[in-house]
């Protein structure tokens, strides 16, 4: 079984940071580099009490191995705050630590590769191309197919029951949140996809990495614990990114919520493959699930879902009146999207406004489809809510020159 080629090369980041280098070059004028989840030092919404004491902590055995019984103790730290704190129900989930999000998804596949027997995967997308670099490497055949942006992202059971009748397929990967897109699956999507599952045996493996960051309700700013109590389900293995809710890219960890059945393989994997945590890393993930340090992580996950909906209030009020484009409401996450409509969606160069945002004005836009595996027919624009709205007024006019507003 052959996994389909995509149609389209990843984002050159690069590429686009090296024109604008050369722009900065020619024009001294100094651009502002944004990446999707850093945030200034000097943002006031960066959890630093949790930072600080993760650094003081470490330095008492900085000059010491982080050997792999520190790292499994440090998980069984991590699964009890789960527990205490959150009431998670993790009676059939063990609780596994990675350097990051990539790693951890890396680990969930080598685990499975080397578990389960005649592995194939079916992927449902969008999903991020590590999950591809992942399978390739580990040899896991994968069987491709998406959800729609027509259909709202909805996952449809009985047309994965009918993709299974011709691909054998006990492996099954899905992004909910989809964060690039910001949208989260409904509850009883999410049930009849677990119901599905069981009932095929099938090892389903659900990315949740922004899930907990809803706009309609505060009491789940961080914690998404509909999300994290799938794990009761045996087969079902969460991949969780806590530094993209807490904007703390410059301290990353990867957290596998998975059946203890993959405990030997997920261990196997840190040591040959990826390294053991850095001491800093494994004092972050025990102060991240804390009763110590809740309410000011809960504060600031709170306090950025609320300025990205307020953005997001901005940008849709500049689009409203545009027949070109429509906009999906995010539910989860810090992110929009734009999907022209008509036959002029053709005639739009994406990559050329793109580049002329972030050279002329710093503002980082990606474009769907070289972000993230998506249709073709299905072009969109993917923005950063937790810009400015004043950059969004500003720009309003280049929207228009290239055909994204009338």
């Amino acid at each position: 079984m052959t996994p389909q080629e995509p149609a389209f090369e990843p984002y050159n980041f690069e590429l686009q940071f090296a024109r604008a280098e050369a722009y900065e070059r020619e024009s001294g004028r100094r651009l502002v580099r944004l990446s999707d989840w850093n945030c200034s030092l000097g943002d006031a919404l960066l959890p630093r009490s949790l930072i600080a004491n993760s650094i003081r902590a470490s330095l008492a055995y900085v000059t010491e191995y982080a050997d792999t019984s520190r790292l499994l103790a440090t998980c069984e730290v991590v699964e009890s705050n789960l527990k205490e704190t959150y009431g998670a129900d993790l009676e059939t989930a063990k609780v596994h630590l990675f350097g990051n999000a990539t790693q951890a998804i890396f680990g969930v596949v080598y685990a499975l590769v080397n578990t389960v027997k005649d592995p194939v995967g079916l992927v449902l997308h969008p999903s991020y191309y590590c999950l591809q670099d992942s399978a390739e490497l580990c040899r896991l055949p994968l069987v491709e197919t998406w959800r729609r942006a027509a259909d709202g992202f909805r996952i449809d059971t009985d047309y994965l029951r009918s993709v299974r009748r011709r691909h054998k397929y006990n492996v099954l990967f899905v992004t909910d949140p989809v964060y690039s897109v910001g949208l989260r699956a409904r509850d009883d999507e999410i049930r009849d996809l677990v119901a599905f599952c069981s009932a095929f045996g099938i090892w389903l493996v659900i990315d949740i990495a922004l899930s907990g960051l809803f706009w309609q309700t505060s009491a789940n700013a961080w914690m998404d614990l509909d999300r994290l109590n799938l794990s009761r389900y045996e087969r079902c293995v969460l991949v969780d990114s806590p530094s993209k809710r807490l904007f703390t890219n410059n301290i990353k960890i990867g957290v596998v919520l998975a059946n203890p059945e993959l405990s030997d393989r997920m261990a196997e994997c840190s040591d040959w493959h990826l390294g053991n945590l850095a001491g800093l890393q494994l004092e972050f993930a025990r102060r991240v699930f804390s009763q110590e340090h809740k309410a000011e992580i809960e504060t600031a996950c709170r306090t950025n879902a609320e300025r990205a909906y307020r953005h997001f209030q901005v940008v849709s009020s500049l689009l409203k009146a545009s027949p070109l484009v429509s906009t999906t409401r995010p539910d989860s996450g810090f992110h929009l999207m734009l999907w022209q409509q008509g036959s002029q969606a053709q005639a739009i160069d994406a990559m050329g406004v793109c580049h002329r945002l972030a050279i002329e004005d710093g503002v980082l836009v990606i474009p769907t489809n070289d972000f993230f595996f998506s249709r073709d027919d299905e072009w969109g624009v993917r923005l950063n809510l937790m810009r400015d709205p004043s950059h969004w007024m500003a720009n309003v006019d280049r929207f228009r020159e290239f055909g994204l507003l009338r």
